[in-house]
């Protein structure tokens, strides 16, 4: 009876305790206007997460039970996590917690947790993030997403995610929200943490950081969420914030600033975060919860649609009807369908806070949210979550073309030699490095330290035609920066690695 007794009040005390935790978390910040002023200024998200990167702590958890954790505060010195139950419907029964309290009421030996630009994955049911290097078509959806810094990408037809890591997590990008096609054939990133444009190749490396010219000038170039580009030689930026907000920007092929293309608050311009581009015009929504038009010439012509409180992506369907993703938590919210004239259509409101929306092939809607990516069909039925635990932005469709390295024919050999950036990276202890040969050929893969010295030969034998992974533990070496040189044939390449412990 005393053992019966006892293990009833150690029960209630531990149950006390719990309430107790979420009691005291609870109260310091409020997680549901954590959510929506991120949404409305991710500079508070990038500011937590570069603190708990700082702290060695996570960015997010994505839990095994589905539940979604990410930094999105700060207080007294420590990022503030909110826990997210609902992925459809982040802001329901939502809750915000220092990390001390979500190791005590989530389990973590089996979730995904990331670090920023590295993901430990402890249970092989949750999608692991790893860089595939073949594809069976060539026209896509790439998604930028912030829990890893890095750029998936989904089929075009169904909304099917195809690879988690068409950009690897890297140590480059710091909140990317964009992604487009180059007209040279690569991919340039609107990333919002570092207010600039990167570019990267197909393979996933990085080239160089594009606009503006010389690095991060927020006088230019602040708050940067969507961009487009003209032509071969003209780029235009949407500026939420800084000394220039309430612009688009202009710059050329090479990143220099040419001046405003809509000049600071032309026809009630105000916070813009996506711009769109028809055939004789312009659309951008803002945070004054307009759609407004601007002419070819960046002359303002009127509103497209109002009173959408925070319209986020414009896409256009193949009959040139508008679709507007609405990032609000109450009406108007979901996905708002316009005619070109905009005459508006209808309405749908499965969810809320959308930051992306793109009408499928299949007639269906690919959209995305702080809590992942999601299919939805034309009566506004949540059909599916196709990924889960990602805080995903803008959608954009892009074709690849024949010569991106990308192979379209799943038989067809290498054409060139390449090396492609190790992933994950930064990384502890291991890492994994692809390459390809498109003949036969002698490889050495060698791993050396910043001195030069060597300290690991991956390879050094003849290899066959063909794309090869291979696994580099380090174990037992010190952190740092370390370089990885492939040599086949005359060809030689050498890229650099971060080993974080």
């Amino acid at each position: 009876m005393y053992s019966l007794f006892k293990n009833i009040l150690t029960l209630i005390i531990s149950a006390l305790l719990t309430v107790n935790i979420f009691a005291q978390d609870q109260t310091m910040m409020d997680a549901k206007t954590l959510i929506l002023s991120g949404e409305i200024n991710p500079n508070l998200v990038v500011s937590s997460h570069r603190l708990a990167t700082e702290l060695g702590l996570p960015i997010n958890i994505y839990t095994e039970s589905g539940v979604y954790i990410e930094a999105l505060g700060i207080k007294n010195g420590e990022p503030v996590y909110v826990a997210i139950t609902n992925l459809t419907h982040p802001t329901l029964n939502c809750r915000s917690y220092f990390f001390n309290t979500i190791k005590e009421l989530y389990n973590l030996e089996k979730a995904r947790i990331s670090y920023g630009n590295k993901v430990s994955t402890n249970d092989l049911n949750l999608i692991s993030f790893s860089r595939k290097t073949v594809y069976s078509d060539s026209t896509f959806l790439l998604i930028p997403e912030t829990s890893t810094n890095s750029v998936m990408m989904f089929n075009s037809d169904n909304g099917d995610l195809i690879d988690t890591c068409f950009i690897p997590p890297n140590v480059i990008l710091d909140f990317p929200m964009q992604a487009l096609l180059t007209p040279w054939n690569t991919i340039s990133i609107c990333d919002f943490g570092k207010d600039v444009i990167f570019e990267f190749d197909m393979d996933g490396s990085f080239i160089r950081q594009f606009i503006p010219k010389g690095g991060t000038n927020t006088s230019i170039l602040d708050g940067n969420r969507s961009h487009i580009f003209l032509g071969n030689d003209t780029i235009l930026v949407t500026v939420q914030l800084g000394t220039n907000a309430n612009s688009i920007a202009r710059f050329n092929a090479d990143g220099d600033y040419m001046g405003n293309f809509i000049a600071n608050g032309q026809g009630g311009l105000s916070g813009p975060v996506y711009i769109f581009k028809r055939k004789n015009d312009y659309l951008i929504g803002d945070l004054s919860n307009n759609i407004r038009t601007y002419g070819i010439n960046g002359n303002y012509l009127g509103n497209f649609a109002t009173g959408l409180d925070f319209p986020n992506e414009i896409s256009m369907t193949a009959d040139s009807n508008i679709v507007v993703a609405v990032d609000n938590e109450l009406n108007p919210q979901g996905i708002h369908i316009f005619d070109y004239n905009s005459n508006f259509i209808k309405e749908l409101e499965p969810m809320m806070l959308l930051r992306g929306a793109i009408k499928l092939s299949n007639g269906n809607y690919l959209v995305t949210n702080i809590g992942g990516v999601h299919e939805i069909d034309t009566s506004g039925i949540i059909l599916r979550t196709v990924l889960g635990g990602v805080s995903a932005w803008h959608i954009s469709k892009v074709t690849l073309p024949a010569t991106s390295g990308i192979q379209n024919d799943l038989l067809s050999p290498p054409m060139r030699y390449g090396i492609k950036q190790n992933y994950p990276n930064p990384f502890n202890p291991s890492t994994k490095i692809n390459y390809q040969l498109p003949k036969r050929s002698f490889v050495t893969l060698k791993v050396y330290d910043v001195l030069g010295n060597e300290v690991a030969t991956l390879v050094n034998e003849e290899k066959p035609v063909g794309e090869y992974e291979v696994e580099f533990n380090a174990e037992g070496l010190p952190s740092g920066i370390y370089f990885y040189q492939l040599r086949a044939g005359s060809f030689v390449d050498t890229k650099k690695m971060l080993l974080v412990k």
